[in-house]
């Protein structure tokens, strides 16, 4: 995806971190979650972020594979940057 650097900083849990059009983003995969977040301080205040439950056992997503990992990552960048494109038109 263009405008995307990504580099996988730990496999177990998943975690990936780099920028999007220039912000800064952490995405994190850990028992039965994954969370993005991107903006601002992207691990614990980020400016926007996403997240949703991943697998049937407890720690499920500690497990997940990079490649699904980064499949997500695709997709909330493609979110973020219809949110954005959505928030400029309504003046915010």
């Amino acid at each position: 995806m263009d405008g995307l650097e990504a580099e996988l900083t730990r496999t177990c849990p998943l975690r990936i971190e780099g920028t999007i059009d220039g912000e800064p983003f952490v995405f994190r995969a850990s028992g039965q979650h994954w969370r993005m977040g991107i903006g601002g301080d992207p691990a614990n205040e980020p400016k926007w972020q996403m997240g949703d439950a991943w697998g049937y056992k407890p720690d499920a997503a500690d497990r997940m594979p990079e490649d699904v990992g980064r499949a997500i990552v695709e997709r909330c960048c493609t979110v973020w940057r219809t949110y954005r494109a959505l928030e400029g038109r309504s003046g915010r």
